[in-house]
């Protein structure tokens, strides 16, 4: 089997295993399928773009709970725009993660409460995070597969990672992970 279908079966075993755990809906699967009728980057870019502003809010958020005064309004805002951005991606249970982020402060619960929601709407989104930043991999190996690209000079950071050296695998790192992996399902 070629490099390129291992990596296609990858894909699509990654996001058939989030579909099946509910992470993702069918919204990121139509959002998927630009990408069969293009190999346009754009599906690359819309997660990329995800993972870096909803890290970035989460960080926002963080910082605004440790505050001594809460700005409500603030929170608000932050919490719309991650359950806006899990919505237009079709990530239903980091939204739900969300709504469920969002009723202790409607309901005025403590800070405490409301960090433990903070904390469990951040775990999702770090599930959400890990599983994306897979898809991205194998995607951009697939991508510069087609287009012929010298990917081991494109080494993709993501501006909103947890870890500031994070990195998406070169050409030849993900080459290796992709062909040992190719034995084993990505979950």
């Amino acid at each position: 089997m070629e490099d390129k279908e291992i990596l296609d079966m990858l894909l699509c075993d990654t996001i058939q295993s989030m579909k099946q755990e509910g992470a993702v809906d069918d919204y990121f699967l139509s959002l998927y399928s630009f990408k069969d009728h293009t190999r346009d980057p754009f599906t690359l870019d819309v997660l990329t773009s995800f993972c870096a502003d909803a890290r970035d809010a989460f960080k926002i958020l963080i910082q605004l709970l440790n505050e001594p005064v809460l700005n409500y309004k603030l929170v608000e805002e932050y919490i719309f725009k991650v359950k806006g951005s899990a919505l237009s991606v079709g990530a239903p249970r980091l939204a739900q993660a969300i709504t469920n982020l969002q009723l202790p402060f409607q309901s005025g619960a403590s800070k405490e409460e409301c960090l433990k929601a903070l904390n469990q709407a951040e775990q999702e989104y770090n599930s959400l995070e890990d599983r994306f930043r897979v898809c991205i991999e194998l995607e951009r190996k697939i991508i510069s597969g087609v287009r012929g690209w010298e990917s081991s000079k494109e080494k993709t950071e993501f501006d909103g990672a947890r870890n500031s050296d994070a990195t998406v695998d070169s050409s030849k790192e993900a080459d290796e992970k992709a062909k040992a992996k190719g034995k084993a399902k990505i979950v």
